[in-house]
């Protein structure tokens, strides 16, 4: 490089792909709703540059710590990421340097599908109360929202200010994307419940100098940032390879001797089996209620099998839907997949994510701990109570409160799961069908069966229907699900305890002895759950430890307290 050269701009194009739904609010417009997803003002559906933006500074933030001062009073790399001061003179001084900007040297572009005629769903969302395990009608905890199915790929494009950010500006933005080509990265609401779980593919990178050329060739106000790129990518020259810019981003943190952060996620792959008893005694089935707004896509063939108790006219005319239907998404198609997907029965990560904390708190419970409820009246619930108490007094002597700090106030089950006040260190993906195996005469498209069964409340006189209780049910009886849980602490001792508390729980999953859906209590949804190989990855790092959760593998054969700390210290001694 020569002594002249400085550069202008550093341009990352990518390919983020849902790996779960997506659901992005904040629509403009008089007559949208919150719970629709974002569209812009063509109508598209979007992610906005503001989401995108501060997933990154979060994942930046724990990347490097050190480039956070005290008390959050000094942005990433003195505010050449974020742009914020704590205050703003009133003019420029002379003394200031040209550094001393305010404007972010990183800058997104709306993020829009590649395949601009997607098709959205509406999922319904509900709070269950712990004491009761039926819904939280005191807090309007049932809820719908609007996602985008599991699949879509979307436009990603950022701009760095390398002219004014420098080669740590570039080295930054790298790293963090970096974080999330490894599939570590969350978007829009609710993705500690399953939806808006990323990767970022295709990556390219192009590194533009302070030319006359190129200086007339970006900004393009002519076409959008997307296209643009296309033509500046024919002119220059500087186009690194992804792992190339890696490399060299991690030469800069040696040099300006920079802080990796603690941060650590304890991922957890687990399968739903729904079929045959594993013993051969009995069958595990499953029911998870669907939305009311996709009911007529009940119809569409593919969804209820030829196998199906549904009877001969499932097909015709005479085919009606059922009084609970079983919850059913349409994945986008990928180009590497020619046929068009059908819709498909899936289990919400709330669904799987509630049962689990509720068994947690029973644990808890019966160890002497209180446990808030996150779906109780706040004045019927003494321990949420407790909680907002001892915060609001800690506010008085700390006007803003640290999430370190917030969180050892509360419970250990809220330490975990959340609170209103108290963001969630647990993320559980939505669990989809397993694809059959490669051979098999239905190895094109996922195998499952679902068969309709008739309910009814009985009077206890007559031995009959009691009044009009008398409904039908789409009930899973065949078919494996696969989902993962990802556990995140800011060190390796935080994310110890917490699994101190989790790993009874998910031991009495493995024994199927913790139920989901709504037909629990009427012989469905007591599947044993089977844990995989578990990774436990430092941030900025590739996984580093990995421990087989097979039966017939030394660590289940440890006692429950013994398991996971045996795993824990397998994966301290080859970090």
């Amino acid at each position: 490089m020569s002594a002249f050269f400085r550069p202008y701009r550093t341009l990352i194009r990518g390919i983020l792909v849902q790996t779960s739904a997506l659901s992005v609010g904040g629509c403009p417009g008089p007559e949208s709703t919150p719970e629709e997803c974002y569209r812009d003002g063509a109508g598209r559906l979007t992610i906005p540059g503001t989401s995108l933006a501060g997933a990154m500074i979060e994942t930046a933030a724990r990347l490097f710590p050190n480039l956070i001062g005290p008390n959050l009073k000094k942005t990433l790399l003195e505010g050449k990421i974020t742009g914020k001061r704590p205050f703003l003179p009133p003019q420029r001084h002379p003394s200031e340097q040209e550094e001393d900007f305010f404007q972010s040297v990183w800058r997104f572009s709306n993020a829009h599908p590649v395949d601009e005629n997607l098709h959205t769903e509406w999922r319904q969302g509900v709070g269950i109360r712990q004491a009761t395990g039926a819904s939280a009608t005191e807090k309007r905890a049932l809820y719908d929202f609007e996602c985008v199915p599991i699949g879509a790929r979307w436009k990603f494009l950022l701009e760095i200010n390398t002219h004014q950010g420098g080669q740590e500006a570039e080295a930054l933005a790298i790293l963090t994307l970096n974080e999330w080509v490894g599939g570590r990265c969350w978007l829009g609401r609710g993705s500690a419940r399953g939806p808006g779980w990323f990767r970022l593919d295709q990556v390219e990178i192009l590194r533009l100098p302070s030319s006359q050329e190129f200086l007339e060739l970006w900004p393009d106000a002519t076409t959008t940032p997307w296209d643009a790129f296309d033509g500046v990518s024919k002119k220059c020259s500087d186009k690194p390879t992804w792992n190339s810019a890696v490399q060299q981003a991690w030469t800069i943190v040696k040099q300006r001797q920079w802080q990796l952060g603690q941060w650590h996620y304890l991922i957890i792959p687990v399968r739903i089996p729904v079929g045959l008893a594993p013993d051969g005694y009995g069958l595990n089935p499953l029911h998870v209620g669907g939305h009311p707004a996709g009911q007529w896509e009940m119809n569409i063939p593919g969804l209820l099998q030829p196998l199906s108790a549904a009877g001969p006219d499932w097909r015709g005319e005479q085919f009606q839907p059922p009084d609970a239907p079983f919850v059913a998404t349409k994945p986008i198609s990928s180009p590497t997949s020619p046929s068009q997907p059908q819709w498909q029965p899936f289990l919400p990560g709330s669904s799987l994510r509630g049962p689990l904390r509720h068994t947690v708190s029973r644990l808890a419970r019966a160890l002497g701990r209180q446990v808030a409820d996150p779906n109780a009246p706040p004045a019927t619930d003494p321990e949420a109570q407790r909680f907002r108490t001892a915060l609001k007094e800690k506010q008085k002597t700390q006007a803003h409160l640290a999430d370190e700090v917030v969180r050892q106030l509360a419970d250990p089950v809220t330490q975990i799961f959340g609170l209103e006040e108290c963001c969630s260190r647990i993320l559980i993906s939505d669990a989809l069908l397993c694809p059959p195996d490669p051979g098999t005469s239905c190895s094109t498209k996922p195998s499952f069966v679902l068969v309709r069964t008739e309910h009814h409340a009985e009077d206890e006189f007559t031995a009959g229907v009691y009044g009009t209780g008398k409904f039908d049910c789409d009930l899973l009886v065949a078919g494996t699900f696969q989902f993962q849980i990802v556990l995140e602490a800011p060190s390796l001792m935080e994310l110890h305890k917490m699994v101190q508390w989790l790993a009874p729980a998910l031991e009495l999953a493995r024994l199927g002895h913790l139920p989901i859906g709504g037909a629990k209590w009427q012989g469905a949804g007591w599947i044993p759950w089977q844990i995989g190989p578990m990774q436990i990855v430092r941030i900025g790092q590739q996984p580093v430890g990995e421990s087989s959760t097979d039966p017939q593998t030394a660590l289940f054969d440890l006692p429950i307290a013994s398991r996971w700390t045996c795993f824990f210290q397998q994966f301290a001694g080859g970090n």
